[in-house]
């Protein structure tokens, strides 16, 4: 759980749960560099919606929490599939280490057709990426409803709709993009996760890991080199010239060209001299 003292968090998760009550749905963003801890504040957010909605955080129901927590794609977005209304989903991309420009733009695309399809399902969304900023404009400034910035290592900050547009805007012509240029609605520190969350979610983590990096495997195995319109004509051409089919029914036959008809036979025959 959050500390006792950070009433501010939990004025906040009331507000996003009478948002929800009111038929509509909550996409928060969690953001911050490597190593701040990103994955442990959202082990303390699922502790303490839970209990805000009236669960209970035990050993008992922390397989059953732990589901709420995703580090693969296609598992986070079939779980919207059997989601009840109120229920948190948490992807947490970050874990996976795919932080690159060209995935985060596609990753984006996901998100906008999602959203456009179940903001009226009374879901709290979460997900959590090393680069806020690459997200698409769109998704940033029409989509989400809050944002949490983990400046620091055991430190946050949230910002209300209203601050991340102003966030955005402020942030559009600038190279080097900045998050302390506009003030946020709340800010603590929070301590590191040892709860009954934090072993499920490591074993998760790795599988999530685990399978990238099958991932990155099969995309640097060598691949095969297609076979050349000769080499993949070359016997046909063979076979039929011995059942003694014209030159003009064996390029109707295999589809191919004059052109390629005669290199085949050419490489043909010297093949045989």
């Amino acid at each position: 759980m959050f500390y006792k003292h950070d009433i501010g968090i939990m004025r906040i998760l009331l507000s996003i749960k009478r948002g929800l009550e009111k038929n509509f749905d909550y996409v928060l963003v969690v953001t911050g560099d490597t190593g701040t801890g990103k994955s442990m504040w959202i082990l303390h957010l699922i502790e303490a919606w839970t209990k805000l909605n009236g669960g209970e955080v035990n050993k008992k129901t922390a397989t059953e929490l732990i589901n709420h927590v995703n580090v693969e794609k296609v598992k986070w977005l079939n779980q919207f599939k059997v989601m009840k209304k109120y229920e948190i989903n948490t992807f947490d991309e970050g874990a996976a280490g795919l932080g690159s420009k060209q995935y985060m733009e596609t990753f984006s695309k996901t998100l906008e057709m999602l959203f456009q399809v179940v903001r009226h399902k009374m879901f709290f969304t979460v997900i959590v990426v090393p680069n806020f900023f690459r997200l698409t404009k769109f998704f940033r400034e029409d989509r989400l409803r809050g944002l949490v910035y983990i400046n620091k290592r055991g430190k946050y900050r949230y910002y209300t709709r209203k601050q991340v547009i102003e966030l955005c805007l402020k942030n559009e012509r600038r190279i080097i993009k900045s998050m302390d240029i506009v003030p946020p609605l709340h800010c603590n520190s929070f301590p590191d996760y040892d709860g009954v969350l934090k072993k499920l979610y490591e074993e998760l983590k790795t599988v999530g890991v685990d399978n990238i990096l099958d991932e990155v495997i099969e995309m640097n195995r060598p691949k095969p080199k297609p076979s050349s319109v000769l080499e993949a004509n070359k016997n046909k051409v063979k076979k039929l010239l011995e059942k003694g089919m014209t030159s003009a029914k064996i390029r109707e036959k295999l589809n191919i060209g004059g052109s390629t008809f005669s290199r085949c036979k050419a490489t043909l025959e010297m093949e045989k001299a």
